[in-house]
């Protein structure tokens, strides 16, 4: 197994179909509702070093 940078594994992903981002959002998310109260929202991106955003889950999609 190779070990992939964010860098290389998210245009793989992208030509696969698949929002790599948003899954690991969803993780992020999933982690941070554990830890915070239910009354606050939460939301997560991924930003890439260009700053454009390539994930998101959350409550404001």
């Amino acid at each position: 197994m190779r070990d992939e940078t964010c860098e290389q594994s998210a245009p793989m992903a992208r030509t696969a179909g698949i929002a790599l981002g948003d899954a690991v959002c969803r993780h992020a998310l999933d982690f941070a509702r554990s830890v915070v109260p239910a009354q606050v929202q939460v939301e997560v991106l991924a930003i890439d070093r260009q700053g454009g955003i390539v994930g998101q889950a959350g409550a404001f999609q």
